[in-house]
């Protein structure tokens, strides 16, 4: 490929316009500190008027309390001149001929194989952006702060309706059970169509509940050997996996640092939602885990119906349910809670899943000095 020479006439003149429009600041200056070279963006910058920063020291754009600092950094970053930023991990202020003060951020470049160093300076005003960030962390304390008083109000809430939901469970029960042959078929219909209805609110308040505590009480942390936790599991559960001929199984889990109460209750949601969404054969769950960078990775397979992309997120919003409660029971909290103990942890929590082909429920622990329990390959199975 060849091109047409440019003389160093040309060449200047192209470099002048190419210089005046670049959008950002652009000060050419020397090794005695002396500006040069500004471009008009670094005179709009600057409330400079047309060649109004050239002949002025650099120092004049700088706080006066730092002048004399900056003088020693301008001499030591000539003596070893490179490529480098400043200002993107800490705040640097320039000042306006007006004096107005502003953040900056700057890229310098050295030209040496001149007459005499000169330094390229790109600055980037960033008082929008400091804004926008201010806007966005006050934003973020409100919602904070809101989200703290919703559960606080769900907390409260929950803990004061038992009471009269167990009041009206307690006399529908009575009335069913003493008065039920002064009631015609429909009145005793009816007298237990309110029975179910405060067992099934009682059940819900009670879920919020335990919602509300995993994302707020403070954590117990400690040891939490996770084979030991599904070996409790999978015996508080017997009378659930015999009735449906299921079967948990898990392999060589680690020891990690986590409330042990809320991880038990992780891991009981993953397993009782295999049982409640199983496909027509014997439900079956594998639970595995890797070490993965800084973390240990864990993965809750099932056989059961499988899920549809579309819904993968929204089964982990608390009361959100994908079937009718006449053909799946449940109340929509347990993957709610599950994420939220994780999210508690400092982990994270998702799903993979098609339909007819099962679900696989991943979670994550940060990794911690806590030494591996049972390194042992053995799987161990409960049926």
């Amino acid at each position: 490929m060849s091109g047409t020479p440019i003389d160093d006439h040309d060449a200047t003149g192209i470099a002048a316009q190419v210089l005046a429009a670049v959008p950002t600041a652009v000060l050419v200056i020397d090794s005695d500190g002396i500006i040069t070279l500004a471009n008009p963006s670094a005179e709009a910058m600057f409330a400079a008027p047309p060649r109004g920063l050239v002949g002025v020291t650099v120092e004049r754009l700088v706080p006066p309390d730092v002048a004399a600092a900056h003088t020693d950094l301008r001499r030591a970053y000539l003596a070893d001149p490179a490529s480098r930023e400043m200002g993107e991990r800490r705040d640097l202020t320039a000042v306006a001929l007006n004096g107005r003060e502003f953040p900056v951020m700057i890229g310098l470049t050295a030209l040496t194989p001149a007459p005499q160093p000169l330094v390229i300076a790109n600055i980037v005003d960033l008082t929008r952006r400091h804004a926008e960030l201010a806007t966005l962390r006050e934003q973020a304390e409100r919602l904070a702060e809101s989200n703290t008083a919703l559960e606080q109000f769900a907390f409260l809430a929950s803990h004061d309706l038992q009471e009269p939901l167990r009041t009206i469970q307690a006399y529908s029960g009575r009335l069913r059970d003493s008065c039920a042959t002064q009631l015609d078929a429909r009145g005793r219909d009816w007298l237990q169509k309110v029975h179910d209805g405060a067992e099934r609110m009682s059940t819900l308040v009670r879920d919020l509940l335990r919602y509300s505590r995993a994302r707020t009480q403070p954590l117990l942390l400690g040891a939490c050997v996770m084979d030991e936790l599904m070996a409790e599991l999978v015996v508080d559960l017997q009378t659930l996996l015999d009735e449906h001929a299921a079967r948990v199984e898990w392999s060589a889990l680690p020891t990690v640092t986590g409330d042990r109460t809320l991880l038990a209750i992780l891991l009981r949601n993953l397993v009782v939602n295999a049982m409640r969404y199983r496909s027509a054969q014997p439900p079956r769950v594998k639970l595995a885990c890797t070490r993965d960078g800084d973390t240990w990775h864990f993965t809750a397979q099932d056989n059961g119906r499988g899920i549809d992309a579309r819904h993968l997120e929204r089964i982990f919003l608390p009361f959100k349910r994908l079937h009718a409660r006449d053909r799946t029971a449940g109340n929509g909290m347990g993957l709610a809670l599950c994420r939220a103990v994780a999210e508690r942890h400092g982990g994270r929590l998702w799903a993979e899943s098609s339909p007819g082909v099962g679900a696989t429920f991943h979670f994550t622990l940060p990794l911690t000095p806590v030494p591996a329990g049972n390194p042992g390959e053995q799987a161990h199975e409960a049926r």
